[in-house]
């Protein structure tokens, strides 16, 4: 959640190459998962698992790896972000 806020500045209405895509929860009160898109169609990120993964047998055993999968289709997206924007508060000129 508080990368979301802390990204608020830079957020962008379509997906590109870099961009992190945030997707809700199911009542949109708190963001519930974050990647990052590899073009407009494509996203990769840790999936499945959860803070319980924290060894390589348990990364197995519950199926948690790093997965490149269709953006859309997989919940309601909050938003884009270009952490690396030239608008963005923290920037470098």
């Amino acid at each position: 959640q508080g990368l979301w806020e802390h990204y608020q500045g830079v957020v962008r209405s379509e997906p590109a190459r870099g961009r992190l895509v945030f997707w809700w929860n199911r009542n949109r009160t708190r963001i519930r998962h974050i990647e990052m898109c590899l073009n407009d169609a494509l996203s990769i990120g840790a999936s499945g698992g959860g803070s319980r993964t924290t060894t390589v047998e348990a990364a197995v055993r519950d199926n948690a790896y790093i997965k490149i999968r269709p953006i859309q289709g997989r919940g309601v997206i909050a938003g884009y972000v270009d952490p690396l924007a030239s608008d963005a508060p923290w920037a470098l000129a």
